[in-house]
């Protein structure tokens, strides 16, 4: 020990500080190598440069991966001297402008041709470090490689692209067959007035001539004009729900629900009525018009397929569940096998005979068209004999 180091090392308090010392160093190697295994382990390619040359004085794991070298390679190394002449240029150039401008430099797609992974999409980002004079010291840059992200937006614009096409095709489509079913249904209507005119003059000028025969011929020629004549109207209303805009407002399902049902139960004939039950319906933010004919089809196909039980019983509830708002029609009447589910909502597709119940299958159709059209869902469950319900959900 020199004679200037004895007198000093027994300084009062000159032990306590070489400890607090000792402990600040290791927290400070503690904290750097915290940092430096952070900077290691991320997986985004990450490098410094000294700000006087631009030289490499650092870079992570993924940068030597994205690069295609070692950082023995590139360590005290300039971009002209690792990389080709091109690409150095953009890099060095790049540099220098944050260096000038002091700020951050966002380059969202720049390509590189790297010597491992060949032409590559990077997402760059050069970062000016500063010392305590407040001039640029370093350079921090970030490279992420986007190139799997970018042809991944490349094939959605392209499926975008094509499903846009299939639209535009599949709403031509549409409004072709909205107009021929337009024609047709009310082309369709002169022939058969004639032929129900034709008909009641054979009623009245010939009845006394017809025999019980020729009568019954007369009787299903009046049925099957007027299945007809339904089902024209129903093809006319399903064509037009297709050109018809929706159009939303606050509707009271509640109010609207009742009406539909006091307008049917007024319709219905005496004798042996339905004992309709309307339970609590939650308001909608729906097309009222829309919806009524949802309410009118659904109410009178449960008041028809009941119509044969001891005691009809429809029963109208609803609810809310989520986002949705749920409504409800459920009956005691003849119900239908949930083996033919599939053909439930599709255009002419009945599950009961005309013996049975009339009716043209396109009632259905309609409701499954109109809450879809508002961005709802249908959907329904039903037993042989024991009944159906019928649901559909309108978000809120």
């Amino acid at each position: 020990m020199s004679t200037f180091d004895h007198p000093v090392s027994f300084l009062p308090g000159f032990g306590e500080g070489l400890e607090l010392l000792a402990g600040s160093t290791t927290e400070v190697l503690a904290a750097n190598h915290l940092l430096d295994s952070m900077i290691e382990h991320i997986p985004t390619a990450v490098y410094m440069k000294d700000a006087a040359q631009l030289r490499y004085v650092r870079i992570n794991r993924a940068a030597e991966a994205l690069f295609g070298m070692s950082r023995e390679q590139m360590i005290g190394k300039s971009a002209h001297e690792v990389f080709e002449k091109d690409e150095a240029d953009v890099f060095v150039a790049q540099d220098r402008q944050v260096l000038a401008r002091g700020i951050v430099e966002d380059i969202p797609e720049q390509r590189y041709s790297s010597r491992s992974k060949g032409l590559r999409l990077l997402h760059v980002r050069k970062v000016p470090v500063f010392g305590e004079g407040g001039e640029p010291t370093h350079i921090l840059g970030i490279s992420e490689d986007v190139t799997q992200q970018k042809e991944m937006e490349k094939e959605i614009l392209s499926l975008n692209s094509v499903l846009k096409a299939h639209v535009e095709d599949l709403e031509a489509s549409n409004k072709s067959l909205e107009s021929f079913t337009s024609a047709a249904t009310h082309d369709l209507r002169s022939p058969l007035s004639v032929i129900g005119g034709y008909a009641g003059l054979l009623e009245q000028n010939y009845a006394s001539r017809l025999d019980e025969k020729g009568q019954r011929y007369v009787s299903v020629i009046r049925r099957s004009i007027n299945s007809m004549a339904k089902l024209i109207d129903d093809l006319l209303a399903f064509s037009k729900l297709g050109q018809r805009e929706v159009s939303k407002a606050s509707v009271d399902m509640h109010g609207l629900a009742r009406r539909v049902i006091e307008e049917m139960l007024q319709l219905h004939p005496e004798g042996k009525k339905p004992d309709i039950q309307l339970g609590s319906l939650p308001p909608a933010q729906a097309d009222a018009a829309l919806l009524h004919q949802v309410w009118v089809n659904l109410l009178s196909n449960a008041v028809k397929y009941s119509s044969r039980a001891v005691s009809p019983l429809i029963e109208v509830s609803g609810r809310m569940e989520g986002t949705e708002a749920i409504y409800s029609v459920r009956d005691n009447g003849a119900g239908f096998s949930m083996d033919h589910y599939d053909k439930l909502f599709e255009m002419f597709q009945r599950l009961h005979t005309d013996e049975e119940f009339e009716g043209t299958g396109v009632g259905l159709p309609i409701v499954h068209r109109v809450v879809t059209r508002h961005g709802g869902r249908v959907w329904a469950e039903g037993k042989v004999g024991q009944g159906a319900a019928f649901h559909f959900a309108l978000p809120v």
